[in-house]
This record gives structure tokens, sequence and C-alpha cells, in this order.
């Protein structure tokens, strides 16, 4: 395997201290998606149910499993079954078992360890960029999506990280849904005074 390196070079904001987690934008199944959080501190790749309706895939056509994925406080979320998709960010083009749980996240999908290792890519919160090596050795960045929440969605807590960034252009295409709440065209977003914590799905994972 080629060696990755970050450098001060890659240092997406510069010298300027920072607490920002790392989002992307990319495709999964085969339809665009933003607020992708890439996590080296997840076992497993947790997805949203709404997210997974949201790109056509219905609970009944999940694989079934016994896992229990568990947060800091020990409570243990049930996933709905996995299910494996194509990945796409840039030009680097993988796949992903994802966990489908029924839970309200601040995140479209995270990609946690699995993923990463598979894919033999390196992550940097610092850095705000996803670093990998290609076919011919090449190293490759992608850069994290530098804005990437707008209008309502000002609201998550992890807002306050972006309030220096410009406006950007980051298209939203998937918005926050409360589950107790039927379809509904326009998007929700969380309270402003949900705190989130980047693990709170998926720091441990167990069978049955």
């Amino acid at each position: 395997m080629a060696c990755v390196t970050f450098s001060n070079e890659d240092l997406q904001l510069g010298s300027a201290n920072h607490n920002r987690p790392l989002y992307v934008i990319g495709r999964i199944g085969d339809k665009r998606i933003n607020w992708i959080l890439l996590d080296c501190g997840s076992v497993v790749n947790p997805f949203p149910l709404r997210v997974l309706r949201a790109i056509g895939i219905t609970p009944n056509q999940l694989s079934p499993t016994l896992l229990t994925i568990q947060g800091f406080n020990q409570v243990g979320q049930k996933a709905l079954g996995t299910v494996t998709l194509k990945v796409e960010l840039d030009n680097l083009y993988t796949d992903a078992l994802f966990h489908a749980i029924d839970a309200d996240t601040s995140d479209n999908a995270l990609l946690g360890r699995p993923w990463l290792h598979t894919s033999k890519a390196i992550a940097s919160t610092l850095h705000q960029c996803l670093k990998y090596t290609d076919e011919h050795g090449n190293e490759k960045t992608i850069r994290g999506d530098a804005n990437p929440f707008h209008g309502e969605d000002v609201n998550y807590a992890d807002a306050k990280f972006y309030k220096s960034a410009d406006s950007g252009t980051s298209q939203v295409l998937l918005s926050q849904r409360k589950s107790n709440q039927r379809e509904n065209p326009k998007p929700l977003t969380l309270p402003q005074k949900v705190i989130r914590v980047v693990n709170s799905y998926a720091s441990e994972a167990k069978e049955d």
C-alpha cells in the first residue's frame, strides 16, 4: 500500500483552530446525499430509516441481523437489518454494509471504521479531508463539505462550528425529519437544544 501523508498544505481551514466533524457529499445507491459523516470511532455504518426510504429501499428488503448497537450511555439500538449499497465519493467507488436504524440522527449516513478500512482511506477531521491511493498508487484527496448547513439547518448543534464559513454551494438534498411525523414535503430540523454526540449510535456493537 502506498504511503498517505498529511501536511499543513492539506489544512482546509489553514491555521485556524476548529472542532468540526468531517462531513462529505457523495452518492449512496443512486441518490446524491449530503451530511455523510466520516467517523473513525464507529464500528458499524449506521443508516437512518428515513434516508433508506428516501433512496427507495423498504425495510422488507433488508437482510436480517441480530446486532444491537450501543452508545456511550450503553442504551441499545436494535438494528432493523443490513443492506450493501454502492458509495461514490468523488472518484472513490466502493461498497458499504449499512445497518439500518429507526432513530433520529443529525447525519444522513455514517461511514465508520469498516468502510474506512475496507476502502483503505484515512480521514482527518483536523485537515477536513479524506485521503486514499488509487490503483496506480497516486494519492487522492476528497475535501470535506465546507458549509453543510443552510437555512433551517443552522439549528443543528454542529452548525455552530461552521459560523465562519462562507455561503458555499453545497446542495441539501435530504433533510432531517422527525420520526413521529408523517411524510411532509417541508423539511424539518432538530430543535436547537439537541446536542449531537458523534458516537451516540455506534461506539459499540454486539450480537445478542
